[in-house]
């Protein structure tokens, strides 16, 4: 038994390590599917913008820019004789606003009509522009801080998706200094190509939902799989524990009828006994009590094992009068009795001898578990349209956890928690439990430890 407890753990641990394994893979798995769906994303998007940006009419914004720029510059210098950076950034900006106006409108329509690009802002812009003299730098008229949006609608950094970003050099000639050797001057900038896509994540999800669901369909078919391996591994070794105290049970059970069937046929070889009539009489009523507990026992065993459940036989009786019958004859000399009945006639179909097993079994048991001396309360009344008996002991009480367990075939209280105590195999409240569905009606507990139990079944009532 040991040796399947430790196996079963091994299982259980070697199943929830493959889990959690099986879960890394496939987290690592769809991070690097979102990355390529990310990337293959970004890849569309670009190729898609770059097709509107192709238009000649917004292509040329670039140029434009540039060459507004190179008139600002150089009509700053001739009137000025000197150039200001700021002056020059300054109205290259107000200019630039008003071309950006005129194209933006036309940018947005074909945002519009393609559906990748729909709910994207663009926006093309100079991070920086450095103006240089023969090889020195004259003016540096502005770096990453302070971009200038050549074309489309301004995004905050954070939301910026860089789509392209690269140098451009224009080189020209001093042509602002006369009478002087021509200096040559060179433009460069910094442009980039930034999109703000403000539900990217939620329309990369959308493209990786089969993804998403075919690795936790198999994290759950694999987890299912484990489970129901260890939950039947863990019921084969209940089973087997089961089987194990059954066989121990009946074998305890079984020696004590048969040492006593061994005396007491050893006794009637005495000529004492033999010659004694009222002592001959005392040792075969023995030998009949023995016989009668040795019957019961195999027949609990038999009634368990090929119990099924026939149809309801259509066979009426007045259960008041069984009732009185059964509790006239019913002798106890260790247990006190408080017996209240109804009287009212209530007529019910069924079995009269499985509704006695049911009786007695409850009874056994109330007696086994409840000390010698105290009283067990029978009481029998109508609820709704059911006939129901109750048997209240003041024995140890069954814990909650265990009181939908005691009804189980074989399964025991254990009145330390480890060692049973009290002789039985553990059958009676489950063919209690078999015969109140025989009979359509049901079977309750009520108990709390060291409180006692109150044991009530339900049977329906005819034409109620």
């Amino acid at each position: 038994m040991k040796k399947l407890a430790l196996h079963t753990n091994l299982l259980i641990s070697c199943c929830a390590l493959t889990v959690i394994f099986l879960c890394y893979i496939q987290y690592y798995l769809i991070r690097n599917t979102y990355n390529l769906t990310k990337a293959n994303y970004h890849k569309e998007v670009q190729g898609a913008i770059k097709k509107i940006i192709a238009d000649p009419k917004i292509s040329s914004s670039n140029d434009s820019a540039l060459v507004a720029f190179k008139v600002s510059f150089y009509d700053l210098a001739i009137k000025v004789g000197k150039v200001d950076s700021n002056t020059v950034i300054r109205k290259f900006i107000e200019e630039n606003a008003i071309r950006n106006k005129e194209n933006l409108n036309l940018l947005n329509e074909q945002l519009k009509k393609n559906p990748l690009l729909k709910d994207l802002k663009y926006e093309f812009k100079y991070d920086s522009l450095i103006v240089e003299t023969t090889g020195k730098v004259d003016s540096v008229f502005f770096k990453t801080k302070r971009s200038i949006t050549v074309l489309g609608t301004p995004i905050v950094n954070k939301n910026a998706t860089n789509i392209e970003r690269y140098l451009i050099t224009s080189r020209d000639y001093d042509n602002y200094h006369e009478g002087k050797t021509k200096q040559e001057i060179t433009f460069k900038i910094w442009l980039s190509r930034n999109v703000d896509i403000s539900n990217e994540k939620a329309k990369i999800f959308k493209r990786m939902l089969g993804v998403f669901l075919l690795a936790l369909i198999l994290i759950l078919v694999i987890t299912t799989l484990f489970f129901l391996i260890i939950y039947n591994l863990i019921r084969q070794k209940k089973i087997a524990e089961i089987k194990t105290d059954l066989a121990n049970n009946i074998t305890h059970e079984l020696k004590t009828p048969l040492a006593s069937l061994n005396i007491i046929i050893k006794s009637l070889h005495k000529k004492e006994v033999l010659s004694n009539e009222a002592l001959f009489n005392n040792v075969l009523d023995s030998l009949h009590r023995q016989n009668i507990r040795l019957q019961q026992l195999i027949d609990n065993v038999m009634e368990s094992s090929i119990y099924h459940e026939p149809d309801l036989p259509e066979k009426k009786f007045n259960i008041i009068d069984f009732i009185a019958h059964y509790f006239e004859d019913f002798k106890i000399d260790t247990h006190q009795l408080d017996v209240a009945l109804e009287n009212k006639p209530t007529m019910i179909y069924g079995d009269k001898i499985k509704l006695t097993s049911v009786l007695n079994n409850l009874l056994e048991n109330a007696i086994k578990y409840s000390p010698v001396g105290s009283t067990l309360k029978i009481r029998s009344f109508i609820l709704q349209r059911y006939f129901c008996i109750s048997i209240e002991d003041q024995g140890i009480g069954i814990a909650k956890s265990e009181q939908q367990e005691i009804f189980q075939k074989f399964y025991r209280v254990a009145e330390d928690r480890n060692i049973h105590t009290t002789k039985g195999l553990g059958l009676g409240l489950y063919i209690c439990e078999q015969h109140m569905k025989y009979l359509n009606g049901t079977i309750q507990v009520k108990s709390e430890l060291g409180k006692g139990s109150i044991f009530t079944i339900k049977i329906p009532i005819y034409g109620a």
